[in-house]
C-alpha cells in the first residue's frame, strides 16, 4: 500500500514538474521573441543605445509591445502579462506599461544578471498583491556581425497556470498537496492548509536543503513547514530557482496498515465474543474446551503463535472446531518456522559467500606473490648473463631450475582451483603400490644433494585401487618437502600393511628441524609454510593441502608429526 502511495506520489512530483517547466520555457521563448522584434528596429536600436526617452520612442515602443500582447497574454485560462519594463543598458527605463516611481536600475540585480542571459524569477508584487513570474531578456543589437547589449527587457506575469496545476488535489488524498519553493526557500505557491501562504511562509525542511545545498532530489519522511510528519518527494531544479514538493500527511499514509491492523483486531475480538457465547449457551460439559479456545483465540489475536493447544476428545460440533482450529496453527506455526528455517540458511549462505570471497581474494593475492617469486631469479640470471658475468650455461641451468619451480606452482595453483569448484577427478586403476613408490624415489634421487640419503624399508607388495598419477603426485611433494627442510641426513620411506583395518600405511620422515609447533596443526591448510632457521628454503603451502585433498578423494587420510629425536614425520593411510 504505501509503495502504491510512494510511486503515485513521484509520478505527479515528475509531471507536475516537466509542466511547470514546459509553461515558464515557452514565456521565455516568448520573451526572446519580443526582445528581439526591439532590437531590429532601429528607432528602438538607437533610442536605447544612446539612453533616449522621448514621447515618440516610448509610443513606438508602447505599440510593438501591444502589438503582440495579445499573444503573450494567450486566453483566460493562462498567466496573464501584468507588466513590462525596457531599460537601457545604463540601468534607465525607456518605457513600462505602468508608470514606476523607480527611474534608476543599475544596481538592481535583476536588471544586472539580465544584461548577460536570459531567465525567468519570482516576486511579491505589492501593489497587485499576487506572486509574479519575472521573465528577464537581454535586448541585443547588432553592427558588423557582432552583437552588443542595447539593454533588457522585463516582463511581469501572474502564475495562473501553475497555480491551477499546484492546487489541482487529484491523487493525491485528502491531505495531500504540491506546491513550489525558491531559492530564498518561501513558498511561491497557494497551500492547502494556510491562507495567502505565497511568500509568507519559509519552508526549511530536509528535501529543501537537500535542493539548494546539494542540488538532490529525495523522497523521504519528514517534519512540513507546519512542523507535521509528512511522505514527500521532491523534484529539486536549483539551477531554475525552484523546487517542487509532493507531500501527504504521514498518517493518512500509514492509514491502510492501520486499518488492516484494526481489523485483525476487530476479527480476534468477534471470535473472542462468538466463543464466549457459544460457551454461554452450552453446556457445562463441554465449557472447558470452549473457554480453552477462547483463550487461544485471544492470545492469536495478539500474536502469539506459539501458544500450546490441548487434545479435545469431544466428538461434536465443538470437539471438530477445536481440531481444525488446532490444525490451523500447527500449519501455521510450521510454515513460520520453515519460513525462519529458510531465513537462517539464507544468512549461513551469505555467511558462507563471505568467507568464500576472502578466501579467493587471498588466494590470488597470496598466488600473485608466490608467482612472483620465481620469475626474480630468471630475470636475474638473465641479465648477469647478458652483462657477462656469469657463463651461459650456468645461466641457462639456474632459469631452468627457476622455471621448473614456477611450472609447478601453477600445476600446484591449477589443482587448488579445482579442489576449490569440486572439480578434482581420479582415474582409479589397481596398481602395485610398492613399484610406484620406488618408481617416485629413483626419479628424486638424481636430483638429490649427495648429503641427504634416501632409504626405503617397503612392506611386501601389494596392489592398491587408486589414481597412479594422483598417488605419485602426493608421494613426490612429500618427499620434495623433505629434501627442501634437510640439508644433511636422512629421508626414510616405509611401508607397513594393516590387515585388521584393511589399509596400508606410507610413512616419510626425515632428519630435518621438523615442524614447528605453531604450524603443525594447520600444516594442511593452503598457504601454510614457515623457514624454521635462517636460510631454510620454502615453498608455496600448496603442496601439503594437495596432498590431503587428492587422499581425501581416495578415502585415505595424512597425518604429520614431528620425531621423538629429530625430524618431521608424515603418515599416509589408504584402503586396499
Amino acid at each position: 500500500m504505501t509503495e502504491r502511495i510512494t510511486n503515485q506520489f513521484e509520478s505527479e512530483a515528475k509531471f507536475r514538474t516537466e509542466f511547470v517547466k514546459n509553461i515558464w520555457k515557452s514565456r521565455l521563448e516568448q520573451i526572446s521573441f519580443l526582445a528581439d522584434e526591439i532590437s531590429i528596429n532601429p528607432v528602438f536600436a538607437t533610442g536605447m543605445s544612446h539612453g533616449e526617452n522621448n514621447d515618440e520612442l516610448n509610443e513606438m515602443l508602447q505599440k510593438n509591445i501591444e502589438h503582440v500582447w495579445p499573444e503573450l497574454q494567450g486566453g483566460t485560462n493562462h498567466d496573464r502579462p501584468y507588466d513590462f519594463l525596457v531599460i537601457d543598458k545604463t540601468g534607465k527605463i525607456i518605457t513600462s506599461k505602468h508608470k514606476l516611481t523607480k527611474n534608476d536600475f543599475s544596481q538592481d540585480p535583476i536588471f544586472v544578471r539580465g544584461l548577460e542571459e536570459k531567465f525567468y524569477t519570482f516576486e511579491y508584487d505589492q501593489t497587485n498583491q499576487n506572486p509574479m513570474l519575472v521573465i528577464v531578456s537581454p535586448v541585443l543589437g547588432q553592427k558588423d556581425n557582432r552583437q552588443f547589449v542595447l539593454g533588457v527587457l522585463i516582463v511581469k506575469r501572474d502564475m495562473t497556470s501553475v497555480n491551477k496545476i499546484m492546487e489541482d488535489r487529484s491523487n493525491l488524498g485528502t491531505t495531500g498537496e504540491t506546491y513550489l519553493v525558491n531559492g530564498d526557500k518561501l513558498i511561491i505557491t497557494g497551500s492547502r492548509f494556510i491562507k495567502d501562504a505565497a511568500f509568507n511562509i519559509k519552508v526549511d525542511t530536509l528535501p529543501v536543503k537537500e535542493c539548494f545545498e546539494k542540488h538532490k532530489s529525495m523522497s523521504a519522511i519528514y517534519p512540513d513547514y507546519r512542523g507535521i510528519p509528512v511522505f514527500g518527494v521532491s523534484q529539486c531544479e536549483s539551477n531554475l530557482g525552484f523546487i517542487l514538493l509532493a507531500e501527504i500527511d504521514a498518517s493518512e499514509m500509514y492509514l491502510p496498515v492501520l486499518n488492516i491492523k484494526n481489523q485483525y483486531l476487530l476479527i480476534g475480538i468477534i471470535t473472542a465474543g462468538i466463543v464466549g457465547f457459544i460457551s454461554f449457551l452450552i453446556a457445562t460439559r463441554i465449557s472447558n474446551p470452549i473457554v480453552k479456545l477462547t483463550q487461544v483465540s485471544h492470545d492469536v489475536s495478539e500474536g502469539k503463535l506459539d501458544v500450546k493447544i490441548e487434545d479435545v476428545k469431544s466428538k461434536d460440533e465443538i470437539g471438530t472446531l477445536y481440531r481444525a482450529f488446532k490444525e490451523m496453527m500447527t500449519n501455521l506455526n510450521f510454515h513460520i518456522t520453515k519460513i525462519k528455517d529458510l531465513n537462517e540458511e539464507l544468512e549461513n549462505a551469505n555467511l558462507d559467500l563471505k568467507k568464500k570471497d576472502k578466501i579467493k581474494d587471498e588466494f590470488i593475492r597470496v598466488a600473485a606473490h608466490e608467482l612472483r617469486t620465481p620469475i626474480q631469479p630468471i630475470l636475474g640470471f638473465i641479465s648477469l648473463a647478458r652483462n657477462g658475468k656469469i657463463k651461459n650455461d650456468e645461466a641457462i641451468n639456474g632459469i631452468l631450475y627457476h622455471a621448473r619451480n614456477l611450472k609447478q606452482l601453477a600445476n600446484n595453483i591449477l589443482d587448488v582451483s579445482h579442489i576449490e569448484s569440486g572439480m578434482l577427478s581420479c582415474k582409479m586403476e589397481r596398481f602395485q603400490i610398492n613399484k610406484l613408490i620406488q618408481e617416485v624415489v629413483d626419479s628424486t634421487k638424481s636430483e638429490v644433494d649427495p648429503d641427504i640419503v634416501i632409504e626405503t624399508k617397503l612392506d611386501r607388495d601389494i596392489s592398491i585401487n587408486g589414481d597412479r598419477f594422483r598417488l605419485s603426485q602426493v608421494l613426490n611433494n612429500i618427499i620434495q618437502n623433505s629434501i627442501k627442510f634437510t640439508k644433511k641426513g636422512k629421508i626414510t620411506i616405509q611401508t607397513e600393511i594393516l590387515p585388521q583395518q584393511n589399509k596400508i600405511e606410507i610413512s616419510i620422515s626425515d632428519t630435518g628441524p621438523g615442524i614447528p609447533v605453531d604450524i603443525l596443526g594447520t600444516v594442511f591448510d593452503k598457504f601454510v609454510t614457515k623457514s624454521v632457521q635462517e636460510g631454510t628454503e620454502h615453498g608455496s603451502g600448496l603442496g601439503l593441502y594437495i596432498s590431503k585433498a587428492i587422499l581425501s578423494a581416495h578415502n585415505g587420510e595424512i597425518f604429520a608429526s614431528n620425531n621423538d629425536d629429530k625430524g618431521a614425520k608424515f603418515t599416509i593411510l589408504l584402503p586396499l
